[in-house]
């Protein structure tokens, strides 16, 4: 989880949004990560210990981070509310 870029703040946040996804993007290309994400999902639909692991430890706080950049953006008037 730390190799991944963090949630960028510069205060456009169609343009935070935009480099997000591409860092996203960027990284399934490489075909050893590809392979990677792909066994880690396939095993986690077996294991839910690891399911929840992957929720807790990478998924959720990633989600949070776009979710409070967000959050932000709607109280600096970025974005509209709702």
């Amino acid at each position: 989880a730390a190799a991944h870029p963090s949630v960028p703040d510069t205060g456009a946040i169609r343009a935070d949004l935009i480099a997000i996804l591409a860092a996203n993007a960027e990284s399934f290309r490489s075909p050893s990560r590809r392979g990677l994400v792909a066994a880690l999902l396939a095993d986690a639909l077996r294991d839910p210990n690891l399911a929840e692991l992957l929720r807790s430890r990478f998924f959720g706080p990633r989600a949070d981070a776009i979710v409070a950049r967000v959050e932000r953006a709607i109280a600096r008037g970025e974005l509209a509310p709702g």
